[in-house]
């Protein structure tokens, strides 16, 4: 509730997450013939990609794409990024 609150005084929420991209086909089900394997494959990114990104209530999105484990001194480096780039 409240950041209900605060949004309905104006303010701007940043909600920021992370996660990374391991690889390229994202489909689960294919068909086939009956009794057959619906398979498919993995098309995997290698090394993987990281992805840190914020979207505030505004619509705006920042996003670092790295091939580095987002870490706490990776988080921190993208806060600090955000922070010069709202100021």
């Amino acid at each position: 509730m409240e950041l209900l609150n605060l949004l309905g005084e104006g303010k701007r929420i940043i909600n920021i997450d992370e996660t990374w991209i391991g690889e390229t086909n994202f489909v689960r089900r294919t068909w086939s013939q009956r009794d057959g394997q619906g398979n498919s494959t993995l098309n995997a990114v290698q090394p993987r990609v990281s992805m840190i990104a914020a979207l505030d209530t505004e619509g705006m999105v920042w996003f670092t794409l790295s091939h580095a484990n987002t870490d706490s001194n990776m988080m921190a480096l993208f806060l600090l990024s955000l922070k010069k780039t709202l100021d």
